[in-house]
């Protein structure tokens, strides 16, 4: 029955996004940007920038990655990756839903 449901699930996204004309790598894209380019104030800018206040954690990992990618001049494979990483997310909370473990 929960099998079922998580098909259905999938099928209703898959739906919505073919409905609505969303490519996946516009999707993750965005979900991304807004991560990194959320609305701080002057006073967060110059605490993070000094150092007084860390940066949250997914914003320095994406950092991360973006300066790994930029180093070894792959900043392309960026969308390709928060695609892969949305996916297996999505594919693993929903393993984890179909054996019954809600952690």
């Amino acid at each position: 029955m929960l099998t079922l449901q998580v098909i259905a699930c999938i099928g209703i996204i898959t739906g919505a996004f073919l409905l609505f004309h969303i490519r996946l790598n516009d999707f993750t894209g965005n979900i991304f940007h807004r991560l990194l380019d959320a609305p701080k104030g002057i006073r967060e800018e110059i605490l993070e920038e000094t150092k007084r206040r860390k940066k949250s954690y997914f914003r320095r990992e994406i950092e991360e990655v973006q300066a790994i990618l930029k180093t070894t001049d792959r900043e392309e494979l960026f969308p390709l990756l928060c695609t892969a990483s949305l996916l297996l997310f999505a594919a693993g909370a929903a393993i984890a839903v179909m054996i019954g473990n809600v952690f």
